[in-house]
C-alpha cells in the first residue's frame, strides 16, 4: 500500500481497508503454478523446500498463527502456501453474526498441533522421484511419510548443517586438549567451520568427490597436504605456505586436537550424509516475509499479507501491475523493479561480499575486545544458588576471628602473594652522565614474550655503535616481519634470518647480551650511564630487562654499573604540545626534512641521536629527569610475573574481572583461596574477605561478590 502511495495523504481504517481489499491477489495469480515447476525440474525429479514459521521457539507453543510455505529447489519460487488461524475477531466481536465464508479461524486445537494438518499436502506422484529439503526435525517428516507418501525423499538443509557443525566446535570453545596441543580458539573454529563450508560450496552436485574432500580438512589443518591437490596453495609454494587465516599462520598441532576435529566431521562425511548434503538444499528463503509488530491472524489481512511477500519475491514488483494498472502508478513500479534488481546484483559481487566479510570481523573482534575487558558477564551459577543471604554477609562482615584464624592460616603456609608495584625512584636532578647512549630494539611480536631480533646502541657524542641480529628460537609473526623485513628461510635444513629477503650474521641470545653488557661496560668507565630509546619506558626497556633477569651472572655486572633508562616519547609530547602522530618518522621529517629506514634498529638510534643533538642539551636534561633505574625495571618485572601467574590460575573460572583482580592484588590466587575454604571453612573465608582492617576497600564488596566465590570454590 505504502508503495503504491494509495490515499496516503486521507489513510483512515475504513479507507484503508477498502484499498487493500481492491489490491488484494488472488492466489492463482501470485504463485508459479505446479505443472510450469514440474516442468523445469522432472529431469531429475521434484525437490521442493518446506519451511514453517510463526512458533515459538521455546517449549510453550501458543501462537495464534501458523504458516507452511513450498519452494522450488531450481526455480526458487514459491510453489505453495499454507495458513492457519486459531483466532476470529469478527467472531469475537460483540452484537456480530459473522459468515462461515468470512470466518477467519481454521484451527481448534493446540498451537504445537498446527503443524500437522500444514504438512498434507499433493506432492507430485506421478514423477518418479520427490525430494523435499526441510530442516532435521524428525516429527515433522515422520507426519509427512504418514500423511503424505512414505517413497518422499528426505534432504537436509545445509544451513542447519553448518549451524550443528559449528555448535559441536564452540561448546569447547578455550578448551585446551593437552600441554602440545593448540586451544580451540575463536580463529580454529571459524576457520575450520570456513574449510567445512567451502567444500560444500564447491562440490554441489557432486557427493562422490565432496566425502573425499571432507576427509582431507583436518589433515590439511595439521600440516599434512599428501591428499590435497587442488584444495590449498602447498603445490605452488612448498614449504613457505602458510594458514594466513590462523592467528598463528602454522598449521595446527596436538594428537587431542586432531583426534576431537576427525570426530566432529566424521558425521557429516558419512554415505549418506554427503548424499544429502551435496545438494545444498535450504529452506532460509522464508526469510524474506517478516514478521509484523501488529497482530493480523484473526482477520482477513493475514493470509493478505502473508501472500504479499511471496508474490513479490515471485515476480518482483511488477506483480502490482497485474493487480491495479488504474492507479497510475506503472512508473513508480518500474523504478521500483529495476532498483530492487540492481540492488540484488550488487549484493551478489565479489565486492560487495568482501565488504560484508570485512565487517563482520570488524565487528567480530570489537565485541571480542568488549568481552575479554568486562570478563564473564553472563555464566551459569554466577549468582545462583545463593549460598549467603544479605543477613549473613552483614554479619560475617563483623566477625574478627574468622578474619584472624584465615590471615594465620595464611601467613603459616606462606600462601599470600602480595602484588606491590615498585615505585617510581626520585628524578635524578643532580646527576651528571658520563655518557648517553641511544638504543632501539626490533622484536618477533608486540607480547612481552616476543624474542629480540636486532640490538643496536649509538654513543651520542661519539662514533662508537653496537649493532646486532639475534637467531630466534621460535617463528616471527607475519604481522612485525611485514614492519622490519625480518623473516626466517630455511637453506639446506638450516634456519637463516634474513633483512629483506637477504641472509644476516644472526648469533645466540646469550652471546648478544654478553658482547652488549661488555659493550656498556667499556663505555661506562665507571661513571653514571643513561640509555635513550623512543617509547623505550613501555617497549623497549623491559624486554631487554626481561631477557637480562634470566642470566644471574650478567645482571650482577648490571647493578655495579650506574645505570638509568630514559624516554624521549613524553619529552617530545610536552615540548611539542600537539596531538598529532609522535611516531620517530615523522619527528624525524618535521625537523630535519629527511626520512630514513625506519624500523631497522641501527637506523632508528642514528635518526633518533640526530633529533637529540637538533633539541639541544635541556631537551636531553629533560629526558634524565624523568629517567628511571635498572633496579625499578627489575621490580616491574617481577610484579608483572606475579600478577601473570596469579590471574592465569583464575583462567577458566566463572567470575567477573573487578573481583578477580582485587583478590589477585590482595595476594590470593586460586591455590590459596581454595586452601584455606578447605581448611578454615566457608565462614571465617568469608570474615576475611568483607573485613575492612584498615584497608582501603574489602576483597568482597557485597553478597554477590561472596556467592561468585563460593561458586567457584
Amino acid at each position: 500500500m505504502a508503495t503504491m502511495n494509495a490515499r496516503s495523504s486521507s489513510a483512515t481504517p475504513l479507507t484503508f481497508k477498502k484499498v487493500e481489499h481492491d489490491v488484494e491477489p488472488v492466489e492463482g495469480e501470485i504463485f508459479t503454478t505446479r505443472s510450469e515447476i514440474e516442468n523445469k525440474e522432472s529431469t531429475n525429479g521434484i525437490k521442493e523446500s518446506m519451511e514453517f514459521g510463526g512458533r515459538k521457539k521455546n517449549k510453550s507453543q501458543h501462537s495464534k498463527t501458523e504458516k507452511r510455505k513450498l519452494v522450488g529447489h531450481k526455480t526458487s519460487k514459491y510453489t505453495d502456501l499454507r495458513t492457519r488461524n486459531r483466532k476470529c475477531l469478527k467472531t469475537l466481536s460483540k452484537g456480530k453474526s459473522v459468515m462461515a465464508l468470512e470466518c477467519r479461524k481454521n484451527h481448534q486445537g493446540s498451537s504445537k498441533s498446527m503443524m500437522e494438518p500444514l504438512v498434507e499436502f499433493k506432492p507430485f506422484f506421478h514423477t518418479e522421484k520427490y525430494s523435499l529439503v526441510i530442516g532435521d526435525d524428525a516429527s515433522v517428516l515422520s507426519r509427512i511419510k504418514k500423511n503424505v507418501d512414505t517413497n518422499i525423499d528426505k534432504w537436509s538443509d545445509v544451513n542447519q548443517a553448518l549451524w550443528a557443525f559449528k555448535k559441536h566446535l564452540y561448546d569447547v570453545r578455550g578448551k585446551s586438549f593437552g600441554l602440545w596441543s593448540d586451544r580451540m580458539t575463536e580463529n580454529v573454529i571459524e576457520h575450520f567451520s570456513k574449510c567445512f563450508s567451502y567444500c560444500l560450496s564447491k562440490h554441489k552436485n557432486n557427493p562422490s568427490v565432496l566425502k573425499a574432500e571432507l576427509q582431507v580438512i583436518v589433515p590439511h589443518l595439521f600440516g599434512d597436504h599428501s591428499k590435497c591437490e587442488g584444495w590449498c596453495k602447498f603445490e605452488s609454494s612448498g614449504h613457505s605456505y602458510k594458514h594466513t587465516h590462523l592467528s598463528s599462520d602454522r598449521h595446527l598441532k596436538g594428537e587431542n586436537l586432531r583426534k576431537f576435529l576427525n570426530d566432529v566431521i566424521l558425521p557429516f562425511s558419512t554415505d549418506k550424509a554427503v548424499d544429502k548434503l551435496a545438494t545444498l538444499g535450504s529452506s532460509s528463503i522464508k526469510n524474506n516475509s517478516k514478521r509484523k509488530s501488529r497482530f493480523y491472524g484473526g482477520s482477513r489481512s493475514r493470509d493478505f499479507r502473508t501472500a504479499v511477500p511471496v508474490a513479490q519475491f515471485n515476480e518482483g514488483h511488477i506483480y502490482l501491475h497485474k493487480r491495479k494498472q488504474k492507479r497510475g502508478a506503472d512508473n513508480q513500479i518500474d523504478r521500483m523493479n529495476r532498483k530492487r534488481q540492481l540492488a540484488c546484483k550488487s549484493k551478489s559481487g565479489p565486492a560487495a561480499k568482501i565488504g560484508r566479510k570485512a565487517s563482520k570481523s570488524k565487528h567480530d573482534s570489537k565485541t571480542k575486545r568488549k568481552e575479554k575487558r568486562k570478563g564473564t558477564t553472563s555464566c551459569s551459577r554466577t549468582g545462583f544458588p545463593i549460598l549467603v543471604t544479605q543477613e549473613e554477609f552483614a554479619q560475617l562482615s563483623l566477625d574478627q576471628s574468622g578474619y584472624k584464624q584465615v590471615k594465620a592460616f595464611l601467613d603459616k603456609n606462606q600462601l599470600i602473594h602480595r602484588l606491590v608495584k615498585p615505585s617510581i625512584p626520585p628524578t635524578c636532578r643532580n646527576e651528571r652522565f658520563h655518557k648517553l647512549i641511544v638504543f632501539d630494539i626490533e622484536t618477533s611480536g608486540l607480547s612481552m614474550d616476543a624474542e629480540i631480533l636486532q640490538l643496536s646502541c649509538v654513543v651520542l657524542n661519539s662514533r662508537q655503535t653496537f649493532n646486532s641480529y639475534i637467531m630466534p628460537k621460535w617463528r616471527i609473526s607475519s604481522s612485525s616481519s611485514k614492519v622490519h623485513n625480518l623473516h626466517i628461510r630455511y637453506e639446506n635444513g638450516q634456519r637463516m634470518l634474513c633483512k629483506n629477503k637477504v641472509p644476516v650474521h644472526a648469533k645466540p641470545l646469550s652471546t648478544v647480551l654478553k658482547k652488549f653488557v661488555d659493550f656498556l661496560e667499556n663505555t661506562a668507565e665507571g661513571q653514571p650511564l643513561l640509555l635513550i630509546g623512543h617509547n623505550a619506558n613501555v617497549f623497549d626497556t623491559p624486554r631487554i630487562v626481561n631477557e637480562l633477569v634470566s642470566v644471574q651472572p650478567l645482571m650482577k655486572r648490571l647493578h655495579k654499573l650506574q645505570i638509568y633508562f630514559g624516554d624521549s616519547l613524553p619529552v617530545f609530547k610536552t615540548q611539542l604540545n600537539r596531538k598529532s602522530t609522535m611516531k620517530l618518522s615523522d619527528l624525524y621529517n618535521e625537523a630535519t626534512g629527511e626520512t630514513f629506514d625506519a624500523h631497522d634498529a641501527l637506523e632508528d638510534v642514528l635518526a633518533l641521536k640526530k633529533l637529540l643533538l637538533h633539541y639541544g642539551e635541556s631537551f636531553i636534561n629533560n629526558i634524565a629527569q624523568a629517567s628511571k633505574t635498572l633496579t625499578y625495571f627489575v621490580q616491574l618485572h617481577q610484579y608483572k610475573m606475579t600478577k601473570a601467574i596469579s590471574s592465569n590460575s583464575y583462567q577458566e573460572k566463572s567470575i567477573k574481572k573487578s573481583l578477580k583482580n582485587r583478590l589477585i592484588q590482595n595476594g590470593l590466587p586460586f591455590p590459596s583461596l581454595k586452601s584455606a575454604y578447605q581448611n578454615c571453612g566457608s565462614n571465617a573465608l568469608i570474615s576475611y574477605l568483607t573485613y575492612k582492617n584498615g584497608l582501603k576497600t574489602r576483597i568482597a564488596k557485597d553478597v554477590d561478590d561472596v556467592n561468585q566465590i563460593l561458586n567457584m570454590l
